[in-house]
């Protein structure tokens, strides 16, 4: 007969993490301070760049299919960017750009996250029936 012991949990404490805006402020980050200092640029870009297209744009889809399509839409641009500044002699700020305003529109879809409801087309419905 083999010896039953009790299930034991071992509880380990993890050191406490900054959070959020706690670890950018603490500098805990681990980074270098080239990358730290970019970062504040990128933030700051990025939320300009939220500001700028809320403003452009205020309404934002309420469904999460075009929600997500906006999203993708900016992420192909990048794409494209990326491409001609690999191959065909584009420009690297171009991709820098492209890359903010799609972690904007991320960053809208995110925000928007908790309206989001699925509104199926009636063809899905229909069964493609036309």
């Amino acid at each position: 007969m083999k010896d039953e012991q009790p299930d034991r949990k071992v509880q380990v404490e993890e050191p406490e993490q900054p959070e959020g805006d706690q670890l950018m402020a603490s500098g805990a980050t681990g980074v270098s301070p080239q990358i730290e200092e970019n970062r504040e640029k990128v933030i700051s870009d990025l939320f300009n760049e939220l500001r700028r297209a809320e403003q452009k744009f205020p309404g934002f889809p309420d469904d999460p299919i075009h929600a997500a399509a906006i999203v993708a839409e900016e992420n192909g641009e990048l794409q494209q960017a990326v491409l001609q500044w690999t191959y065909e002699g584009g420009i690297k700020d171009s991709v820098y750009e492209e890359a903010i305003q799609t972690a904007a529109m991320a960053l809208r879809f995110l925000f928007h996250f908790d309206r989001l409801q699925p509104q199926p087309s009636d063809q899905v419905e229909k069964g493609f029936a036309g």
